[in-house]
C-alpha cells in the first residue's frame, strides 16, 4: 500500500516539473500611435475620439457609447479592446466595424439623426490631421458621425445632419485617429523555468483494467431547415411571435428569411409602430428572398382608425440587407384600410420598412407578394377599400410609452 503511494507521488511530480518546464506568454496591453493623412489610415484596428479626447465604444440601441482616453505625446497606452474599431478602407470610404463585430450606418432614408447596424461606406476626410466621417443616404441627407455633449445624452455617438452638427461645440464632428499596435502590442515571452532532473520511478504503475463503456447513444435526427416560401410572406404579430404588452428588437426567421425587427410593439392592435426618441420602428430582411419582390400589401388594425398622414412609412429596395436601390414612401388616409406599394422593378430581393410618424400606427399584416406568384397564408384576407371613408377623430392617437 506504501509503496503505491509512493508512486503515485512521484508520477504527480514528475508531471508538475514538466509543466513547469513549459514556456508561457503574457500579452501586454495594446498601446496606439495618432494618425495624421489619409495615407496612414489603412485597414486595420484603431481607437476614434473627439479632439476633447472622448473614444467610440460599441454600437448599442441607436446609440454609440463612448469611453473617455487620455492621450500622451499623440500615443495611447493600454487600449482596451472595447473601443478598438476595426476600418476597411477602399479608397476615401471605409467601413466601420465595433469590437462586437456591428457596422455601422445612417438612416438609408429620411432625415431624422440617427445611426443603425449595417455594412456602410462612410465618406472619409482629413483636414489638420483631425477625420471627418460623413455620408449621404437616398433621400439625399447629408450626415457627420458626430458626439452629442448635452448632459443626458452623455457624449454618445451617432449620424446627425450636417446642417444639425453645424453647432460644433454641441455636436462635436472631427476626430483623432490611433492606429492600434505600437509599442507594448508584442505578446513578452518569459524565461522558461529551470528544474532539476526528473525523478526516476522504481516501477511503472500497474493500471486498473478498463472500464467496459456503455454502447453510444442514438442521435436525435437532423433539423430539417425550413422551406423558403416562393410564393410571399406575411409578417405579422404572430408570425414574429412578439409577447403580448411589449415592444421588442429581434431577429424571426418566417417563410425561410430572416428578418431583424426594431421597436416593434403588440398591445392587441396589430404590429404596433412608433417613433421612441428618435428609434423609430423598423424591420428589414437579412436574407435574400426565394424570388424577387412584386409588391408589399398592408392592412391595417381592425380596431384602429386611419388618418390622412403623409410620408408615414419609408419603404427601401435593393439586392443586399438594407440596400437601398429603391425608395418611396407610403401616405395613409382617413378611412382607408387597405395599402399596395410596388417597387420600381421586379428585381429585389431585399426590402425594409421603417415608421416615419410622430405617433403609433399598427398595421393587421404586412404581406411581402414575389413575383409570378400569389400568397396563400391562413390571415384574414385583406379588407377591400370602400368608398366612404369611415369617420375618424380629429386628434391622432397617442403613442404607447
Amino acid at each position: 500500500m506504501n509503496k503505491n503511494i509512493t508512486k503515485l507521488l512521484s508520477v504527480m511530480l514528475v508531471a508538475v516539473m514538466i509543466v513547469l518546464m513549459i514556456p508561457f506568454a503574457t500579452s501586454a496591453a495594446s498601446d496606439a500611435e495618432q494618425i495624421t493623412s489619409l495615407d496612414q489610415l489603412t485597414t486595420g484596428k484603431y481607437v476614434i475620439a473627439t479632439t476633447t479626447n472622448n473614444a467610440m465604444s460599441v454600437w448599442a440601441s441607436n446609440w454609440i457609447t463612448v469611453q473617455s482616453v487620455t492621450p500622451a505625446n499623440g500615443k495611447l497606452t493600454g487600449v482596451a479592446d472595447s473601443i478598438v474599431w476595426n476600418v476597411t478602407r477602399d479608397g476615401n470610404t471605409v467601413k466601420l466595424q465595433d469590437s462586437s463585430g456591428n457596422y455601422i450606418a445612417p438612416p438609408s432614408s429620411g432625415n431624422k439623426n440617427n445611426i443603425y447596424t449595417g455594412e456602410y461606406s462612410w465618406e472619409v476626410s482629413v483636414s489638420d490631421g483631425k477625420f471627418v466621417f460623413a455620408a449621404t443616404n437616398s433621400s439625399g441627407t447629408e450626415y457627420v458621425i458626430a458626439s452629442n455633449t448635452d448632459a443626458q445624452y452623455g457624449n454618445k455617438f451617432r449620424a446627425y445632419k450636417k446642417t444639425t452638427a453645424a453647432d460644433t461645440v454641441k455636436y462635436p464632428s472631427q476626430f483623432y485617429v490611433y492606429k492600434v499596435g505600437g509599442t507594448g502590442s508584442t505578446p513578452v515571452e518569459t524565461t522558461p523555468v529551470t528544474t532539476t532532473a526528473p525523478v526516476t520511478t522504481t516501477a511503472p504503475v500497474t493500471t486498473a483494467a478498463p472500464v467496459t463503456t456503455k454502447a453510444p447513444e442514438t442521435t436525435a435526427a437532423p433539423v430539417v431547415p425550413e422551406t423558403p416560401a416562393t410564393d410571399g410572406i406575411v409578417l405579422s404579430v404572430d408570425t414574429l411571435g412578439l409577447a403580448s404588452d411589449s415592444y421588442a428588437a429581434g431577429t424571426k426567421n418566417v417563410g425561410g428569411a430572416s428578418f431583424e425587427y426594431i421597436q416593434m410593439g403588440n398591445y392587441g392592435n396589430g404590429l404596433q409602430m412608433r417613433d421612441k426618441d428618435g428609434n423609430p420602428s423598423r424591420i428589414w430582411n437579412t436574407t435574400a428572398f426565394a424570388k424577387p419582390i412584386a409588391k408589399i400589401e398592408l392592412v391595417y388594425s381592425d380596431t384602429k382608425s386611419t388618418y390622412d398622414n403623409p410620408n408615414a412609412v419609408i419603404f427601401t429596395f435593393g439586392n443586399e440587407a438594407q440596400g437601398a436601390a429603391y425608395t418611396t414612401k407610403l401616405s395613409t388616409a382617413a378611412g382607408v384600410k387597405t395599402y399596395t406599394i410596388t417597387p420600381d422593378a421586379e428585381t429585389y430581393k431585399f426590402f425594409k420598412l421603417e415608421h416615419d410618424l410622430d405617433y403609433s400606427m399598427y398595421w393587421k399584416s404586412i404581406t411581402i407578394v414575389f413575383a409570378d406568384g400569389t400568397t396563400e397564408t391562413t390571415a384574414a384576407a385583406p379588407e377591400t377599400t370602400v368608398a366612404a371613408p369611415e369617420t375618424t377623430v380629429a386628434a391622432p392617437e397617442t403613442t404607447v410609452a
